[in-house]
């Protein structure tokens, strides 16, 4: 099922994010980050593809990122020293808002280039596409696979 998920994470890119897939050096991060979000994570397919929007908006895929206030990684983690996609998808589950730096949904923001904007349209920039893509495209099937070698019913 991991190799399956990690295609599918893969396609999404493809699809969502082609702008990342053109050079190899761009297509080997691409993969790393879909391969640490498929085999290093206990995301569901919808949540998995979170991670990797969240991956593509805030740091290009890109596993050295540094952020102007110290965010790293991929999915651009402030403060500790843990910036995997565990890490990622830990803070996810305490929810988006707070994720993207915020304590209300409805608070305003301006961004660095002057936007104005708040931080639920933060959070929707960030996991909008990955929720249109996984109701459109729907996920492989959890009995797709036994495990990652043998197809069930085809030894």
């Amino acid at each position: 099922m991991k190799t399956l998920l990690f295609a599918y994470y893969v396609v999404f890119c493809l699809d969502v994010w082609p702008q990342f897939m053109r050079y190899g050096y761009q297509r080997r991060e691409v993969y790393a980050v879909a391969h640490e979000v498929a085999f290093d994570t206990t995301a569901s397919p919808d949540v998995g593809l979170r991670l990797m929007q969240i991956a593509g908006h805030e740091s290009g895929f890109y596993r050295g990122a540094v952020g102007k206030r110290g965010e790293r990684g991929p999915w651009q983690v402030l403060g500790g020293n843990d910036f995997s996609a565990r890490e990622a998808l830990r803070r996810m589950a305490l929810g988006m808002v707070s994720f993207v730096g915020c304590r209300h949904a409805s608070d305003a923001v301006v961004l660095p280039e002057g936007t104005k904007t708040t931080c639920q349209e933060m959070v929707d920039n960030r996991i909008g596409p990955a929720d249109r893509y996984f109701a459109t495209h729907p996920a492989p099937p959890p009995t797709a696979l036994v495990d990652d070698v043998t197809v069930a019913g085809n030894p």
